[in-house]
C-alpha cells in the first residue's frame, strides 16, 4: 500500500468495488480495499473514531465515489 495513505487521517472506510463476474484485476482493488479498511480500523486506538457503515450499490454516484 502507498505509504503516503498511511501518514494521513481519515473518517471513514472505502467502499468494495461490486461486479458481476469479478475479474482479477478488480479481486486486487477488493484486497486493497480490505487492506485500507484495515489500517483505518488500526487508527482507532489513536484518538480517531471510525464510523462503520453499510455501503450498498444504490450509494455510488456515477464517478464511483461512495457517500
Amino acid at each position: 500500500m502507498n505509504e503516503s495513505i498511511k501518514n494521513k487521517e481519515f473518517n471513514e472506510t472505502s467502499a468494495m468495488v461490486m461486479c458481476i463476474g469479478i475479474k482479477s484485476s478488480v479481486e486486487q482493488v477488493n484486497a486493497d480495499v480490505d487492506e485500507f479498511n484495515a489500517l483505518l480500523e488500526s487508527l482507532q486506538d489513536t484518538d480517531i473514531d471510525i464510523i462503520k457503515f453499510g455501503s450498498q450499490n444504490n450509494m455510488l454516484n456515477k464517478d464511483g465515489i461512495h457517500l
